[in-house]
């Protein structure tokens, strides 16, 4: 009975497994003869981690990435922030607002606007490019008809223009740059215990002429990398000074095995000043190194060489400084970095003037020799979208720079002093936030201790800066930035009675709405020193007051 029982169902298998090749066969005949395919969908899963070795070019150190298989690897880039100097006195800037994105289509804009104080703004970017030629030209301007001070007694403007070139081959890119810089402003930072009428206001202007060339290698796979550049420089104000300077710069590294480089860098800056007498002053760095690659871990060792004459008794015609710098990477998100180190920071006109716009005639001007510095940090990421960076470093210098007023502020001005021995500490901590929707939120806090010698105080250099940026699509087309800055702890001498003050910290905020008409057309409002803080950076000059900037863009 079972054997009757197993052959019928043997005989059941093969019926249906004769049935199911007919109808294979069969369905294989209609599509020869149809030519028609039937929709499918077909999912393929990827799960594979894909590890790149650590970059080993010398240029940049790469960040450490977020490996994460559900969502895309989020970077973010810290801004390595150096504060020499804390007198310098420009107006906020708003964190710029993303713009749209319209591929190749529109290369040039045009932005017009104007603002209460009578401030007309302008901006205008033309460029072109192929395959391999760039070139275009920018300017803006930005004036202020009236200030905080008796109206157009404290009146100010701010000229830039730029035209640029570059020709990019298969070894090499070479760039030239050639730069125009006016600014104008009146010196109305007068002592409360005098009046306007008692004085006549006087103004300044500073001219800046600047050209720069630069050749550097366009080859990743080479073993050579070379960044070489020339710049030179005219200076000149209404005060009857000016400043030539010619600065020779070379980046390079040598692959000499695999985990091996030959590091060379180097630079010299040939400067004249004139104002009333001449000086002719000149400042060589040359740093060779070598950088170790051991897995994780990056290791430069070398030294710094500075050759310079100063116009100070106490100045040194050469240092030398070690240079040593290592990062590890911890993990896929962290890693730390550390250094010792040392260096002559060049110190001129040029750069003094960039910090601030009232300075006195006849500046004495002395490099600043960084004798030691020791630095690290930290930097990781928390999730998918925030990036965080703590650290600090310490210093010990000869000839820091800080800045006094002129003596009983007659003529409101302010030159640099310098402390034979001087000890800086800055910590910070930044922190970067990217959410999904182009929410970005980016703030920084520094904190800074000087141990003076000669002087009280650090005169005009703060304690406390705080940075907090922040951009989001709120609404369609509709972009808004916030920023906001805090500077505190500000120390000044007053050359009055030589009693050292406090100036109260100074808080700026700044709200930036961009509206999108179309792809081309823009319209903007800037709302700067939103509640109108009548702070001080400097002794006597206060800053301006709430401003407000509308206007359109347009690209093209």
């Amino acid at each position: 009975m079972l054997k009757i029982l197993y052959l019928s169902r043997l005989r059941q298998s093969l019926s249906v497994t004769l049935m199911l090749i007919s109808t294979l066969v069969f369905g294989q005949d209609e599509w020869a003869e149809s030519g028609e395919i039937e929709s499918a969908e077909v999912i393929i899963e990827k799960d594979r981690e894909v590890v790149l070795p650590q970059a080993n070019r010398f240029f940049d150190k790469v960040p450490p990435s977020i490996i994460d298989k559900q969502a895309v690897p989020q970077t973010y880039d810290f801004t390595n922030y150096e504060y020499n100097g804390s007198f310098y006195q420009p107006q906020i800037k708003v964190q710029q607002l993303p713009t749209l994105d319209t591929g190749d289509d529109y290369k040039n804009y045009v932005k017009l606007g104007y603002g209460n104080l009578n401030s007309p703004l302008g901006e205008l970017s033309l460029n072109t490019s192929n395959q391999n030629v760039a070139a275009g030209l920018s300017f803006r301007h930005l004036s202020f008809g009236k200030g905080p001070v008796n109206g157009k007694e404290s009146a100010s403007s701010d000229n830039e223009a730029s035209l640029y070139g570059r020709f990019s081959g298969k070894k090499a890119v070479f760039s030239a740059n050639l730069d125009f810089n006016s600014y104008a402003r009146k010196f109305y930072g007068y002592n409360p215990s005098l009046t306007p009428e008692d004085f006549e206001v006087a103004s300044q202007r500073y001219n800046r002429l600047g050209v720069a060339l630069s050749l550097r290698d366009n080859d990743d796979s080479g073993k050579v990398q070379y960044n070489v550049g020339a710049n030179y420089y005219n200076l000149s104000d209404d005060f009857e000074a000016s400043e030539n300077g010619f600065n020779l710069s070379l980046e390079s590294a040598s692959s000499l095995t695999d985990n091996i480089q030959l590091i060379i860098n180097a630079n010299s800056l040939l400067t004249t000043y004139e104002d009333g007498n001449d000086q002719n002053r000149n400042l060589t760095r040359f740093q060779p190194g070598i950088r170790y690659q051991l897995g994780e871990l990056s290791i430069l060792g070398g030294a710094n060489l500075a050759f310079a004459n100063d116009t100070i008794a106490n100045a040194s015609d050469f240092n030398l400084y070690p240079h040593i710098e290592a990062f590890y990477k911890l993990s896929n998100k962290w890693a730390i970095e550390a250094g010792i180190t040392g260096d002559l920071e060049a110190r001129t006109l040029d750069k003094l003037v960039m910090d601030i716009k009232f300075l006195s005639p006849q500046v004495p001007l002395v490099h600043a020799n960084k004798q030691f510095e020791f630095n690290s940090s930290i930097t990781g990421s928390i999730g998918q979208h925030v990036g965080i960076k703590v650290g600090g470093a310490f210093a010990t210098y000869e000839n820091l720079n800080y800045l006094i007023n002129s003596p009983n502020n007659v003529d409101r001005t302010f030159q640099p002093i310098y402390d034979e021995k001087a000890d800086r500490l800055n910590l910070f901590t930044q922190l970067m936030v990217s959410l999904p929707g182009d929410f970005t939120l980016n703030t920084r806090l520094d904190y800074f201790g000087y141990g003076t010698n000669d002087f009280d105080e650090a005169y005009h250099r703060p304690e406390l800066i705080f940075n907090f940026n922040a951009s989001k699509e709120i609404i369609d087309k509709l972009n808004v930035a916030f920023g906001s800055t805090i500077i505190s702890g500000i120390k000044v001498l007053d050359s009055n009675n030589f009693e050292t003050i406090e100036l109260a910290a100074g808080v700026d905020l700044n709200l930036n709405l961009d509206y999108s008409i179309n792809e081309q057309l823009h319209s903007f409002i800037q709302l700067n020193n939103i509640i109108g803080n009548e702070y001080k950076r400097l002794l006597f000059y206060q800053v301006r007051p709430f401003m407000l900037h509308a206007g359109f863009s347009y690209s093209f």
